[in-house]
């Protein structure tokens, strides 16, 4: 097991299901959303990892400005709803190529289905592909509900285009936005509804140390994670679950390094959350999701 990891792009932008491939083909590991994290956010001597890390992130500034897919999905239901019991998880909108993105309805727990506002945490094992869908067989699934404590007008296959949202300028989706939330350290998804996780500043919301803001789409969502450090850095506390898979972004694998190889470069301890989600394990990590959660809203009858 390796003792540090560091991200390595292999200077492509591509889809999420084809860099998922080309990771596969090179023998090795994609990214996963908590080591972008630790490069994104954590690495800041402001946010609690010491200060002789840097701001790693700005090593890899032409990686992060536009972008850069992570190993990790997010299924989600309708804002204020829950999963049906009775059909796939499929996108309400087709990616570029036209086709819906689907989580098999054997995949979804029992809980995302009996309680609103419960997102997925998909770490994806197969990917099956056809002319009209793409089905993803995760190797492990995590739930955790949410309460959103704010929410924003979002143009829903944006990255960056959420600040000042207005109808002359984009299509604002209803249900789409910006939830906010206070950062689970073991996933970095905002997993709990407290409001003290950012400061409104000249009309707009900014994210702290201990927050992150998860953008999501209307509708139902099968999308992966996207991280971004956006102009100056402003986007580094974002969470982006509401853009098209195939749009082409920064792909990366993570390259493990033992503890003596790490002066080379910026490099954080393995979240082995693939290997967490996929055994026994698991179910302390659930577990711990759920105290670090908003209470469940049940589905009325």
């Amino acid at each position: 097991m390796a003792t540090f990891q560091r991200i390595v792009p292999i200077g492509r932008r591509m889809g999420w299901a084809d860099g998922h491939k080309e990771i596969k083909r090179l023998g090795r590991e994609f990214v996963s959303n908590v080591l972008h994290d630790d490069y994104l956010v954590k690495s800041d001597g402001k946010c609690g990892i010491p200060k002789h890390k840097g701001n790693a992130w700005k090593e890899l500034h032409p990686y992060y400005q536009k972008g850069a897919w992570a190993d990790e999905m997010l299924a989600y239901p309708p804002f204020d709803q829950s999963f049906s019991g009775r059909m796939d998880a499929e996108d309400s909108y087709p990616d570029r190529r036209g086709r819906r993105w689907v989580l098999p309805l054997c995949y979804i727990p029992e809980r995302a289905i009996e309680n609103k506002n419960t997102y997925l945490l998909v770490i994806p094992k197969q990917i099956e592909t056809t002319d009209e869908k793409v089905i993803i067989h995760p190797a492990g699934v995590l739930s955790f509900r949410y309460l959103p404590c704010f929410v924003k007008g979002v143009a829903g296959n944006s990255l960056s285009g959420y600040y000042n949202t207005t109808e002359e300028n984009f299509t604002v989706i209803k249900d789409g936005g910006i939830f906010g939330g206070k950062v689970h350290p073991l996933v970095r998804l905002p997993t709990d509804e407290n409001p003290v996780t950012g400061v409104l500043t000249d009309g707009e919301y900014k994210i702290t140390c201990h927050g992150r803001g998860l953008v999501r789409t209307s509708g139902v969502g099968v999308r992966p994670i996207a991280r971004q450090s956006g102009f100056m850095g402003l986007r580094r506390q974002y969470i982006y679950a509401n853009l098209p898979p195939d749009t082409p972004l920064g792909v990366a694998y993570a390259e493990n390094l033992s503890s003596d190889a790490i002066m080379a470069g910026p490099a954080f301890p393995p979240s082995n959350l693939r290997e967490i989600a996929t055994t026994r394990l698991a179910e302390d990590l659930q577990r711990a999701l759920d105290l670090a959660g908003a209470e469940p809203t049940p589905v009325r009858s």
